[in-house]
């Protein structure tokens, strides 16, 4: 078996791949959870529900970046703008905000990758 190239490695926390894309569903749905939870909160303000909601518009609409026809890339391109529309949408969102409904539901260790650039 070939040793992989340090070179070409998929940076840390970034998926590599086909198997990398599917390893990202678990973690939509912990973050959609999040983000659903976080749309039932009346501290969470209104920009920001909008801009989740459109960005969800957006995905399920029949303008793609790359089409559906694309077999895999057209599916995994909304994957990743879908994980980047959640991003936008807790740097919107106090921390503290976030950090509590991390708690409530039980996903501390679980969010990690789009929160850690968060301010």
């Amino acid at each position: 078996m070939a040793k992989r190239n340090s070179k070409n490695a998929a940076p840390a926390g970034v998926p590599a791949g086909l198997g990398g894309a599917l390893r990202l569903l678990p973690m939509l749905w912990r973050y959609g959870q999040l983000a659903f939870s976080l749309l039932r909160d009346p501290r969470v303000p209104v920009y920001a529900k909008i801009a989740l909601i459109g960005g969800a518009v957006l995905v399920l609409s029949p303008l793609d970046l790359i089409p559906e026809s694309i077999p895999v890339f057209g599916q995994i391109s909304d994957l990743f703008f879908l994980l980047a529309v959640i991003q936008v949408f807790l740097r919107l969102i106090p921390a503290p905000i976030v950090d509590e409904h991390i708690e409530k539901l039980g996903l501390q260790g679980h969010v990690r990758v789009l929160l850690r650039f968060r301010q």
